[in-house]
């Protein structure tokens, strides 16, 4: 799937997850868990970004799950935000996360989440609204992506309010809330 290219027409969802390809972001367990859901919605396609140690090993489960119709490597890309316009739902399968920079991006550009109940997605998705988070158990990503609806997903009003929520997450609002918190715990005026 090009950057330049989306078929909105269809009810099949487009995923993307932004990561090191890393034992700790956990790939083998996204492609073993999108496998299933592939049986059941053929047109679903995974767009897969970045680069690292276990990029082989990712290419051959692809094909060992006969699923290079479905997945896409990208590899490592500058224009990011032009790959999350092509996607409906960002993903992160991450065994552990200090802050989901991908899921913030993604939200940015009015996506659902989809990620991992560990710290970080957690700490990102507890704020908002519409977002989903799974269990790392056999079955749990796979559940989550059945019970997705596409036409909701894709609704402008959905897009737009993913949009907004994403701006809790900008520099300013987060130093603001900072502030707040150093001067409740030093007992300070924030004056």
């Amino acid at each position: 799937m090009n950057a330049d290219k989306r078929d909105t027409g269809n009810n099949e969802l487009v995923f993307i997850y932004v990561a090191q390809f890393i034992e700790r972001k956990n790939h083998e367990y996204l492609l073993r868990e999108f496998s299933k859901y592939y049986a059941i919605e053929s047109k679903a396609k995974l767009l897969l970004l970045g680069e690292g140690p276990l990029v082989g090993r990712v290419k051959l489960q692809i094909e060992d799950l006969g699923l290079s119709d479905a997945v896409v490597m990208h590899g490592y890309k500058s224009n990011i935000q032009d790959y999350y316009q092509l996607a409906d739902v960002v993903l992160s399968v991450s065994k552990q996360e200090g802050f989901g920079m991908n899921l913030v991006e993604g939200l940015a550009c009015g996506l659902t989440i989809v990620a991992s109940r560990v710290r970080g997605h957690i700490d990102i998705c507890e704020q908002l609204n519409n977002q989903y988070l799974f269990d790392l158990r056999d079955n749990a990503l796979f559940e989550t992506l059945k019970d997705l609806n596409p036409t909701t997903i894709r609704d402008a009003e959905i897009r737009m309010k993913n949009a907004d929520m994403a701006e809790c997450f900008e520099l300013q609002a987060s130093i603001t809330e900072m502030k707040k918190i150093y001067c409740k715990h030093l007992r300070i005026s924030q004056n």
